[in-house]
């Protein structure tokens, strides 16, 4: 009797900062991941009157054919292009969405924050990582996302409208920051966190980081050359770091390893987002987990419901 050779699916996550493709195929109970691809897009820059940037724009059009191409040739059963918090904030976000169906065929599927919360909360389960109470941070380009789970339980899902793109653009943070603008960057966001977190936060015990600020991270303080999940950030590793990054300009950013030089220009505010993510909730440690968004879906379309 012949066995049924597994089914690919794809997912194109078309992010604040970069568009991102991941090609998976279940088997042996588990996601296992085929190929994985990313382009740098900024498409959550600033534009004019709350419309995406035209070049960012085309960026993004031009990585996610590139995307579907690439899934193709990987004979995939379907393929889904989902979009976070640059397009659902953009005034001009339907004008985006028709284009990318005109460039493919395929019609994009705006996340909700919600959505894109417990995206994020799949694939840290996909992974294995448990415990008694979870606190799950994802920090985008855009926007980032908490999820609390207290035993198998999700008992807080929320959303903040602001991510490394954003907030560095705000205090452009891209060349040295004096220690007042750092300040003022990290009061703004500790006040959008007050709106964030719950009343009264049940104490985690495990912290989960999701995102390429974290990733960032691990890489600085692990390996660049291999796979960084599983990594323990130390929030005092992560206070260090920022003081140092934001004595630098890019140049001298992008000089320290583990650290690409198209991140250099916002990883102060990255680096800002965990350190005070993980003063609000109390953690003195954080986990790395590489997934994200693009695995979320995937692990839903294998396993829904």
């Amino acid at each position: 009797m012949q066995t049924a050779a597994p089914i690919h699916r794809a997912v194109i996550d078309v992010g604040s900062n970069s568009a991102r493709l991941e090609i998976a195929r279940w088997t042996g109970g588990r996601l296992v991941s085929l190929h994985r691809d990313r382009v740098l897009t900024r498409l959550g820059s600033p534009g004019i009157d709350g419309r995406l940037d035209p070049q960012a724009v085309d960026r993004a059009i031009e990585a996610v054919v590139a995307f579907k191409g690439q899934a193709m040739q990987h004979d995939v059963a379907s393929l889904s292009i989902v979009a976070t918090a640059a397009v659902r904030q953009a005034s001009d976000g339907d004008a985006f969405i028709a284009k990318v169906h005109e460039a493919t065929g395929i019609e994009l599927e705006l996340l909700t924050p919600e959505a894109e919360a417990l995206a994020a909360l799949r694939s840290v389960r996909g992974a294995g990582i448990e415990g008694s109470t979870v606190a799950i941070v994802d920090i985008g380009g855009g926007s980032s996302e908490l999820v609390i789970e207290g035993n198998g339980d999700v008992e807080h899902v929320a959303s903040m409208p602001v991510g490394a793109v954003n907030l560095s653009s705000r205090f452009d943070s891209s060349g040295v920051i004096e220690s007042s603008t750092l300040e003022a960057m990290q009061r703004a966001v500790h006040r959008e966190l007050e709106g964030l977190l719950p009343d009264s936060v049940p104490p985690v015990d495990t912290g989960v980081g999701v995102g390429g600020s974290f990733t960032t991270l691990a890489r600085v303080f692990g390996g660049v050359d291999e796979s960084v999940e599983g990594f323990v950030l130390e929030r005092s590793m992560v206070f260090g770091l920022l003081r140092r990054l934001a004595g630098l300009d890019c140049e001298g950013r992008a000089a320290i390893r583990g650290i690409e030089s198209s991140r250099a220009g916002i990883i102060v505010a990255g680096v800002t987002l965990v350190d005070q993510v993980m003063q609000s909730l109390g953690l003195h440690r954080i986990v790395v987990h590489e997934g994200g968004v693009a695995r979320g879906v995937l692990l839903e379309q294998f396993m829904p419901g």
